[in-house]
């Protein structure tokens, strides 16, 4: 009684061990079935012992040439020796080795990317994924990418190349906002005004700062006017300066857009006090 029992014990334990083994065995199933890349099991020979594959159309030889044959039949010799390298140092450090390979098929080159990982029994494991598309697209941002700083770059330089014209130009020039304030001055004016351009007329009315008191109000119309009809206007308009005096400056205004679209002023000045001393 003793004996059937333990048999009977031993029976359930191996029953108890397939169904759990059947259990594994599913599950591993149903997990490389959801995975979309190439599979494929080889020898430590490069001998193809089986394959999963999706997309019949990324492989190398028809599915039924494959099992049987060797990497070296069916791949390039010195993409089958790197595949075989990184299956011995998986093998000998017990690690996934991956490696990177182009190969033309009936659709052009492709590239790929394989991980590979030692599975016991002398053979290893070799999961492919296509990734041309990717390259191809990292390709593209990298082209941008390139493209976008060399502009970049040109723009730097033109940005320069107009601030050096703006400063050394004989013209005083001013960028006010839409509202008036005074944004930028350039050298010729900081030069007849006396102000520089900082904090300390950055942000204020240009005619607040920059126009006797008794033409503010006529500023104030022509700027109002030139805002209104966004058109290009000519105005001949005193300028005071920092230190009181009164120069007769012929202006010329436009509106002009900056780097972030907001719309600006620009007025660019000459000093005519001399020419008008003459003329009177």
């Amino acid at each position: 009684l003793d004996s059937v029992t333990a048999t009977a014990g031993v029976a359930l334990e191996n029953e108890r061990r397939y169904e759990e083994l059947r259990r594994v065995k599913d599950r591993n199933a149903a997990l490389l079935d959801a995975v979309p890349d190439l599979i494929f099991r080889i020898g430590m020979d490069g001998v193809y012992r089986d394959f999963k594959a999706e997309d019949p159309g990324i492989l190398t030889a028809a599915p039924s040439e494959i099992v049987g044959s060797s990497l070296h039949d069916l791949l390039p010799r010195e993409v089958a020796a790197r595949i075989i390298e990184c299956a011995l140092r998986a093998r000998a450090a017990d690690s996934v080795e991956a490696v990177e390979y182009q190969l033309e098929l009936r659709d052009g080159l492709r590239d790929f990317e394989g991980r590979v990982v030692y599975a016991g029994q002398d053979e290893f494991l070799l999961i492919v994924r296509d990734f041309t598309e990717r390259k191809q697209q990292e390709e593209a941002l990298r082209h941008v990418s390139g493209e976008l700083e060399r502009r970049l770059s040109e723009l730097e330089r033109e940005r320069d190349f107009i601030a050096a014209v703006v400063n050394t130009a004989p013209a005083m020039l001013c960028l006010t906002d839409s509202q008036g304030r005074i944004v930028r001055l350039n050298r010729a004016l900081e030069r007849a005004s006396g102000w520089a351009d900082d904090g300390e007329i950055q942000g204020r009315y240009f005619w607040d700062v920059l126009i006797p008191p008794d033409a503010v109000e006529s500023t104030r119309r022509n700027f109002e006017e030139l805002v209104a009809g966004g058109k290009p206007a000519q105005r001949e308009f005193p300028l005071l300066t920092k230190a009181g005096d009164r120069l007769d400056v012929e202006w010329i205004a436009r509106p002009v857009r900056d780097h972030e679209g907001r719309v600006r002023l620009l007025f660019g000045g000459l000093d005519v006090t001399h020419r008008k001393r003459q003329e009177d």
